[in-house]
């Protein structure tokens, strides 16, 4: 059976290996946004939730949640164990190494489930991302809710910018290459070496979804409460959201 693309390396392939925390590299100002937002949906609770940061990565958002004792608990999920040991160094005690797909947690445990910073996607057989959805169900308690974000895959589309490139701290510089093909979008991945050297790397490859796409994959699932935002909660616009925020409640 082929390695998914996604899984983590030691020898810098997969996107999600030592390079990542450079690569995709948010500013601060964003994190405090989306804790700022999480913080109203939270406030709207009934109590502090027990909180599930499903591919959590080094706990960029969860150790902010519980810095600011927004949370109950949490508990940072990842598959890369690189990622899960620094999310110990951001002070989160409990980490799990585990797959989306099978979280390995009684039904009902949590309050809040988290699917932040597109982590969600990525799996080559649509079934797979109803399973994460449905997962995400059953470990939520009654009144429980994920909160899925997503880029505004429209607005990618009407602006479509195909190149980028970013200079790395090392003088190395990655080359990358978008294009939508057949309902995913890809991004190649060429890593230029400071003495011209070049190394194709594998692409990131993410399954596009419309707001009535996911609401449908969502009530499949059996969230039968759905609403989309913006990153800030305000009303969604194709035309002018950077993200979207699918608030589904069980």
């Amino acid at each position: 059976m082929a390695k998914e693309w996604f899984k983590p390396t030691n020898i810098g392939v997969s996107p999600f290996d030592a390079s990542y925390i450079e690569e995709f590299e948010l500013p601060l100002e964003r994190t405090k946004q989306e804790i700022k937002s999480l913080g109203i949906v939270i406030s709207a609770m009934s109590k502090k939730p027990r909180t599930l940061d499903i591919a959590g990565s080094f706990g960029r958002i969860g150790s902010e949640l519980i810095s600011q004792n927004l949370v109950a608990s949490l508990v940072n999920l990842d598959l890369n164990e690189q990622f899960l040991q620094m999310a110990r160094k951001n002070q989160i005690t409990r980490v799990i190494r585990g797959d989306m797909r099978n979280l390995a947690f009684r039904d009902k445990s949590f309050d809040l489930a988290l699917i932040m910073f597109t982590s969600f996607g990525y799996f080559e057989k649509k079934p797979d991302d109803l399973g994460v959805i449905k997962e995400a169900y059953r470990v939520l308690d009654q009144d429980g809710m994920l909160v899925l974000d997503l880029p505004n895959y429209t607005r990618i589309s009407d602006n479509f910018s195909p190149d980028r490139e970013m200079l790395l701290k090392n003088k190395d510089i990655i080359r990358y290459r978008k294009r939508l093909e057949g309902g995913y979008l890809v991004e190649e991945r060429t890593r230029i070496k400071r003495n011209g050297a070049e190394e194709n790397l594998l692409p990131i490859k993410l399954r596009v979804y419309s707001p009535e796409s996911i609401v449908e994959l969502c009530q499949d699932a059996g969230f039968n409460k759905i609403r989309i935002t913006d990153q800030e909660l305000k009303d969604f616009s194709e035309l002018n959201s950077r993200r979207s925020w699918v608030l589904c409640t069980k």
